[in-house]
């Protein structure tokens, strides 16, 4: 299915688990527990889990910041 907004970059922790499905859907997606995902609301996303969660957005037409996985932004 194609996304309602192509080309949208997220910025929140909360947007992201969203465009994903929610929290169980995104606990599914990486093998996590409900409650570690829940914590990465306000902890951040595990940088183990940059490819598969950005890559399940690539197929919606949608990016999320790096910086949500603590990765670097280019400059």
């Amino acid at each position: 299915m194609a996304s309602k907004n192509p080309g949208l970059t997220l910025t929140t922790e909360r947007d992201v688990i969203a465009a994903l499905g929610g929290i169980q859907a995104v606990a599914d997606l990486t093998g996590e527990s409900y409650g570690a995902v829940c914590n990465w609301l306000s902890r951040g996303f595990p940088a183990r889990f940059y490819a598969i969660m950005t890559d399940a957005l690539a197929a919606k037409g949608i990016s999320a910041k790096r910086v949500l996985w603590g990765q670097v932004e280019p400059v």
